[in-house]
């Protein structure tokens, strides 16, 4: 078949600083289900958009019992949003130390050790893998954090900003999805009649830049989206000419 007959939704990575409002931005997205992570930042979103939202606080709740459930089909959604995967990793790194300590009592459970880091990074690529082959459109948030990175051992090292995941889980997320943004806000000024009126304006850049993880498979939007509206950028990426 052609490129253009294969069913493939629309997936993608917003990540920025708390607060900056990832989660009314994944909030529009077409017949969302919302899986909130224990960050809680539905509340923003509770006044106008008001998503339909699950909130979870066990990693196993969003591994299995919603991943089998939306795999169904048996539901309505069209997309789904994995708000945020900063908190997930927190998680799995918790379901792994519980699992650790029923095997050997001996283990203390609040100790992560490299091996345990190395569990849950693994069943966190998974669920992300898994996530993002379900026929619905699927977005990740995660917070933004600086990292070090360099090619090989002979380039010099430079600093990023990216999701904030471990290294292993931020390769894999970032490869996982089409579209790559980060999101950020600022209060401006804007005249309505005789008043003046303080709003909060935001931008998803999507563009290339040696300092910033983003990018976008689509090519449509340029470096950056004004006002970024997830729900009208997946209608957009979807049409065929």
């Amino acid at each position: 078949m052609r490129a253009s007959e294969v069913e493939d939704p629309w997936r993608g990575l917003v990540y920025g600083r708390p607060k900056v409002g990832k989660t009314r931005t994944v909030a529009t997205m077409p017949a969302v289900l919302l899986i909130d992570c224990n960050d809680r930042g539905t509340r923003s979103t509770r006044r106008d958009i008001d998503p339909r939202v699950i909130i979870v606080n066990r990693f196993i709740d969003v591994y299995d019992d919603i991943y089998w459930y939306l795999s169904s089909g048996e539901h309505d959604f069209q997309s789904v949003a994995v708000d945020g995967v900063t908190g997930l990793q927190t998680m799995a790194i918790r379901y792994v130390l519980d699992d650790d300590a029923e095997r050997d009592a001996s283990r203390d459970p609040n100790m992560p050790s490299k091996q345990t880091w190395g569990k849950a990074n693994e069943l966190l690529k998974d669920l992300i893998t898994k996530y993002r082959n379900l026929p619905l459109n699927v977005c990740f948030t995660a917070l933004e954090r600086s990292r070090e990175i360099g090619e090989d051992e002979d380039e010099e090292s430079r600093i990023v900003i990216g999701p904030a995941v471990s290294p292993g889980v931020a390769s894999h997320l970032e490869g996982a999805v089409g579209t790559i943004g980060r999101l950020t806000a600022r209060e401006v000024v804007v005249k309505k009649g005789n008043k003046q009126l303080r709003v909060v304006r935001r931008s998803l850049f999507v563009g290339t830049s040696e300092r910033i993880i983003a990018g976008d498979r689509d090519h449509l939007w340029g470096s950056v989206v004004r006002n970024p509206h997830l729900g009208n950028m997946i209608a957009k990426a979807n049409e065929k000419e």
